[in-house]
């Protein structure tokens, strides 16, 4: 959490700005599920840290909801999103220049909470777009770090 680029349409979009004075190259590739991007350019001395992000405000995933569906065998249960904890996340990033001078950027991110949508298989609905909330989850504890003052 906090490392990611965001990229999808219509917005908004990882972008960069090369400030080398110099061309640079980049190439992608994809193997399998996979989609990488390598960079290749003429080094200008300058050092980049990248310290480890900072996950806060861990918020627990709305109750797990349940639709009826005609759609799947009745007594079947089928899961369509899985819960993810919400969280706040900051990344701190410098660099320092060969003349000495550094830029410092701190990035945020928020990431909303997902609750589970799983379809149970019904033969009649017990009323139009009827749905049922199930018991909350909780978060799998790998999923809250420490938070970080």
């Amino acid at each position: 959490a906090g490392t990611d680029a965001t990229i999808y349409d219509p917005a908004p979009d990882f972008r960069f700005k090369n400030d080398t004075g110099h061309w640079i190259l980049v190439t992608s590739r994809i193997a399998g599920n996979d989609l990488s991007f390598t960079m290749w350019g003429t080094s200008d001395q300058r050092i980049v840290q990248v310290a480890k992000p900072k996950i806060y405000n861990i918020v627990a995933p709305p109750p797990k909801k349940i639709i009826e569906s005609t759609d799947i065998p009745a007594g079947t249960t089928k899961c369509t999103e899985s819960a993810h904890a919400g969280a706040s996340a900051s990344l701190d990033y410098s660099v320092t220049y060969p003349d000495g001078h550094t830029s410092s950027t701190t990035f945020l991110s928020y990431y909303k909470p997902w609750g589970a949508v799983c379809l149970t298989g019904v033969t009649t609905l017990s009323s139009p777009g009827a749905d049922t909330s199930g018991s909350p989850q909780t978060p799998s504890s790998a999923l809250v770090p420490t938070p970080t003052p």
